[in-house]
């Protein structure tokens, strides 16, 4: 709910820094379940959806989840279920009830990011036009799909609905199904600098290759010879610019991490 609280003006990367750093300040501070409601409802899709469907009672249906944070005495603790003894037990009835309530928070939380960004429930083979790189807020058809099987089908509709009226999402999906296709080999390309990064920022390229060859026991022949040619120039690549190690050794090499004198 912080992200689509934080974000709710498409600026969360400069509000959500004094919290995400823990200042001490008013400002700073986590916002109360009344102010985060007030912000969120200030989104005319999220407003509207709400007074259809009260998702604030849906909400508020799930305020008995703060007793077991502050771990309200021993109904709220650690210790569930009717069997006591001196040690944690496992009982059906319980795991039953956390998976139920583990699907409402879901359910909330999916619906306000959706509210927020209809454009997530537009069905669209995404890849034709941008390849890898899919647009946030974008979802792939298969995310939409395993969504579907989740939110209530009316949900679903009037989110459905929203998106074709809302104008910053149809000005981005008029924009992304205009841009020509993608040809293969721009695609290609896409992969391989998306790799280069992979193993530049983290892994290397000997633990990059080792994954590489595991995931690829599942593939097609054709898929196989296609990833063994891109292993093979991406190698050449990695030797030419010391890739071949994961980045902290790197650094650990060019002395980064020595301390300096203290004169």
């Amino acid at each position: 709910m912080l992200s689509v609280y934080y974000n709710i003006n498409d600026e969360g990367h400069k509000t959500v820094q004094d919290w995400l750093k823990s200042k001490d300040t008013t400002e700073a501070n986590t916002p109360r379940i009344e102010k985060i409601w007030k912000i969120l409802n200030t989104n005319k899709n999220i407003e509207n959806f709400n007074n259809k469907f009260d998702l604030r009672k849906r909400f508020d249906d799930l305020n008995f989840l703060h007793n077991y944070i502050h771990t309200k005495g021993h109904k709220y603790s650690n210790k569930l279920g009717l069997i006591k003894t001196n040690h944690q037990t496992f009982e059906e009835n319980i795991l039953k009830k956390w998976v139920d309530t583990y699907e409402k928070v879901t359910i909330i939380i999916i619906t306000l990011h959706m509210l927020k960004y209809p454009i997530s429930v537009i069905e669209f083979e995404w890849s034709k036009k941008i390849g890898i790189d899919n647009p946030f807020p974008v979802l792939e058809m298969f995310e939409i799909e395993k969504i579907k099987k989740l939110l209530p089908e009316d949900f679903i509709d009037e989110i459905q609905h929203i998106a074709k009226k809302d104008e910053s999402t149809q000005s981005l999906y008029s924009y992304i199904i205009e841009l020509p296709n993608m040809s293969e080999d721009e695609k290609e390309q896409q992969m391989i600098e998306f790799d280069k990064s992979t193993i530049e920022q983290g892994q290397g390229f000997i633990e990059w290759e080792k994954q590489q060859l595991e995931w690829m026991e599942n593939y097609s022949e054709k898929e196989k010879k296609k990833n063994l040619g891109r292993i093979k120039l991406i190698k050449k690549w990695a030797i030419e610019n010391n890739m071949m190690k994961p980045k902290l050794e790197r650094l650990k090499e060019q002395g980064f991490f020595k301390k300096s004198k203290i004169t």
